[in-house]
Order: C-alpha cells, then sequence, then structure tokens
C-alpha cells in the first residue's frame, strides 16, 4: 500500500528548523499531510485554510496582507498553494445526458468569467477571482524573495494531451491572464499527471506549476500514468469530492521531499535522509524535462465583491491586469513591504542604542 509505504519510511524524529513552509489552502487536519513530511524533514509548517480556522480567509485583506508581509520577511523558504478549484470544474460544463449541476462561470474566451453569469453567482466568481490573483501574487513574492512555489489545480481539458471534446469549452486556472504572466516572469513549468498513481483511491488529474528550481526534483510525475484500465471505484463527485481534494500521502511526500532537496541545492541546508517512492511506485523516468510537462493522454491536444464581479467577469486576456481589485491587492502587498521596512529600521536602531 502506497500510503502506508509513505507513512511508514518516513523518520518523524525531531530535527533543527530549516525554515519556514507555507501551505495555504491547506484542508483539513489528516494523516500523511505534507506538514507531516516537512516537519520530519526538518521545516516548520504553517497551514492556513478556512476548513481549519474561518480566520485563515485569504479574501480579508488583513489575512493577506500578513502573509505577504511574511513571505516578504525572508523567513519563508516555500509556498504551497491548492487554489480553490470549484469555479474551475470541468463538472460545471453542461452536457446531453440531463445532468443538473452549479453553471459554469468560465469558458476559454473568459477565463475570468462569462458574460451572463447568473446574479446568485455573482459573489462565488468574484472571491474565487480574488483568490486566484492573491495567489499569483503570493507566488511572485516567494519567487521575488528567492524562494520557491508550487500552486495546484486540476488540468486543461479543453486542450492539450487530455482534451475532451464533450468538456471542449473549459477554461482551467492556467488560462488566466495573471496565471500566464505569472509563469512568463517566473520560468515556472507545468506539470501533469494522474494522482492514482501515487496512492489515491481516485484518477485525479491534476497540474503543478512549480518554480524552475523544482523541476529537476519534480519532472518524473510528468511520466506516471493511470495504471487503472478497468477505471477506478470512486468518482470525485458530491459527497466524495471533498475526501478527493486531499492529496493522498505519497503525493505530499514528494512535493515535501522536492521542496527540501531544491532548497539544499540552493544552500539551504542539509536534509534529513529520504528516499523517493515514486520511482519504486510508477518505475524511474528516463526522458529529459519538455517545457510544460504534461503526461500523454489520447486527444488533440462580502458586498464589495459582489459589486466587483461585473468588472471580473468582463475581463478578458487583455484587460484582467488592470482590474480594480488587483490594484488593490498590488496596494497591499506594497503596503506589507513598506510596514516590514519600519519595522527593520526601528529594529536596527535599538541594536545601535
Amino acid at each position: 500500500d502506497l500510503a502506508a509505504a509513505a507513512l511508514g519510511s518516513c523518520d518523524t524524529s525531531p530535527s533543527a528548523p530549516r525554515g519556514l513552509l507555507l501551505h495555504l489552502f491547506a484542508g483539513g487536519p489528516r494523516d500523511g499531510s505534507f506538514a507531516h513530511f516537512a516537519t520530519a524533514l526538518g521545516f516548520d509548517v504553517i497551514e492556513r485554510d478556512i476548513i481549519l480556522d474561518p480566520g485563515h480567509n485569504l479574501v480579508d485583506d488583513r489575512v493577506f496582507a500578513e502573509v505577504i508581509e511574511l513571505i516578504q520577511s525572508g523567513a519563508v523558504k516555500a509556498v504551497l498553494l491548492g487554489t480553490p478549484c470549484g469555479t474551475f470544474s470541468v463538472l460545471r460544463i453542461p452536457q446531453q445526458d440531463g445532468r443538473e449541476g452549479p453553471p459554469q462561470l468560465r469558458d476559454r474566451l473568459h477565463p475570468m468569467g462569462m458574460p451572463g453569469v447568473p446574479r446568485q453567482n455573482l459573489n462565488e466568481l468574484a472571491t474565487a477571482n480574488v483568490l486566484v490573483r492573491r495567489t499569483v501574487i503570493i507566488a511572485q513574492a516567494i519567487a521575488d524573495a528567492g524562494g520557491v512555489f508550487i500552486i495546484e489545480n486540476p488540468p486543461d481539458r479543453g486542450d492539450g494531451p487530455l482534451y475532451q471534446a464533450k468538456f471542449a469549452s473549459h477554461a482551467p486556472l492556467w488560462l488566466v491572464p495573471e496565471v500566464i504572466e505569472l509563469a512568463d516572469r517566473t520560468g515556472a513549468i507545468k506539470i501533469t499527471f494522474p494522482q492514482c498513481a501515487l496512492g489515491s483511491d481516485f484518477q485525479k488529474w491534476t497540474t503543478l506549476l512549480v518554480s524552475p528550481q523544482l523541476v529537476p526534483q519534480l519532472v518524473d510525475l510528468s511520466r506516471l500514468a493511470c495504471q487503472h484500465p478497468d477505471g477506478h471505484r470512486d468518482v470525485a463527485v458530491g459527497a466524495r469530492a471533498a475526501r478527493a481534494a486531499a492529496y493522498p500521502p505519497l503525493m505530499n511526500r514528494r512535493l515535501a521531499e522536492a521542496i527540501s532537496d531544491c532548497l539544499t541545492s540552493l544552500g539551504g541546508g542539509a536534509p534529513k535522509e529520504s528516499s523517493h517512492l515514486a520511482g519504486d511506485a510508477a518505475g524511474e523516468a528516463s526522458e529529459p524535462a519538455g517545457e510544460d510537462l504534461d503526461a500523454p493522454a489520447a486527444g488533440r491536444g462580502s458586498k464589495g465583491i459582489v459589486a466587483d464581479a461585473v468588472d471580473c467577469r468582463r475581463n478578458d486576456l487583455r484587460g484582467s491586469k488592470r482590474s480594480r481589485d488587483g490594484m488593490r491587492d498590488a496596494q497591499l502587498s506594497q503596503r506589507a513591504r513598506q510596514r516590514l521596512k519600519r519595522r527593520q529600521a526601528a529594529s536596527s536602531g535599538e541594536a545601535g542604542d
């Protein structure tokens, strides 16, 4: 059992902290979490999720500013972001099977929101867009501070290796202009793989956008394949969706080890001894990394937020970067940087007295 192997062979004895890692949108507490493995590797880990504490909501300007200030202090070495994906889900795309579901809010021409979004869904869309923009700002902040990031979300089903005709209008997170620009600025690479190859009960194809420094440690994930030709017993819909949202222990271990090895190569201190189990589970990878590393598959390739939703859904590839919320978030980030500088100056003055 991959989960038992991942948990059983990891040394959980205490170690001198090697730095601070942030796991944002971490989900609820569970065995085999990312924090479990990262702590065993000598890191301090801060997990943030409204499931853990409603006060962790990154839509709150104060919470967001605190995260940015912490990153800009230099204390944080890496950030893992499981950005909420509900508004990007293919399950929202209308099908011909009579299935009823939540309305589609995005398509490939309107990744920030389609025209005519139902009024009752405006708050949902706008909140999701705020979290996407803040994901990008947080990732850029850790890159600017010399650290690394991983952003996790479902893959593109409207184009590329995982294309399905019934999902041709799918707009994944990866089509959001700010996310594209983040990847261009930082050199981040997308890596796509099925979580079932890492012990999940669900196939759960997944894309990671990772800092370029992490590619050597994670490239082999792109060569994992689903080994369930007869399909999967569990499908990640309805009541099972929450369970499917949790990463399997082996995936958490691989991410923690990748960050550990990467930071060591960048001068982040000696790691605790560890072994990569993904190679044992799926075979060793031998092909070189590509630019976007998608696993092969068939196919071709609170009040103010509601008001802001109208602007969000009108944004397209040319206009979204100039949105009012984006400017506000940039200002919050700048104010956090200024507060940090004032604290550092005050601390220097006290030290000189």
